[in-house]
């Protein structure tokens, strides 16, 4: 069953699942936001015009079912941004320590560039990677 006849007329709580994949799918795209009037029509279209034909008594349904439908994906689509706002918020009280100490990360990093440099031209960066290898790598299996 291709996606398409799940949400027109597979299980609610499968084409449920779908419309908040197409949601989060859609979040990770750079250029969405113009898109988005286009998938809530389509959606909305898929459940109305393609369904199977419905009794009077069962209008109701099918379009509460698109409408459904449609939250889903909205609410796939804008919980990714939330998460986002209140990662960003913890993401400032974590690295306060760092914007107030920068000059002397700016040091640090410098200092530790400068050693790194000196080992790569003597060749001593290339012993200490085999010191790792050998310290803390037991069993390489290649998947050949």
């Amino acid at each position: 069953m291709n996606p398409t006849d799940l949400v027109i007329s597979g299980p609610l709580l499968l084409a449920t699942g779908v419309a908040l994949l197409a949601g989060f799918i859609s979040f990770a795209s750079p250029c969405v936001v113009p898109l988005v009037p286009g998938y809530l029509a389509y959606l909305a279209g898929l459940v109305g015009a393609e369904a199977p034909r419905v009794e009077a008594n069962e209008v109701g349904s099918s379009t509460v079912r698109g409408g459904f439908l449609v939250l889903a994906y909205c609410l796939g689509l804008g919980l990714p941004f939330v998460v986002l706002a209140l990662g960003a918020r913890w993401a400032l009280g974590v690295t306060k320590w760092l914007r107030t100490h920068a000059r002397q990360v700016q040091i640090f990093g410098g200092v530790l560039l400068i050693l790194v440099g000196i080992a790569l031209v003597t060749g001593l960066w290339g012993e200490f990677v085999g010191w790792l290898r050998y310290s803390f790598v037991d069993v390489v299996r290649l998947p050949l």
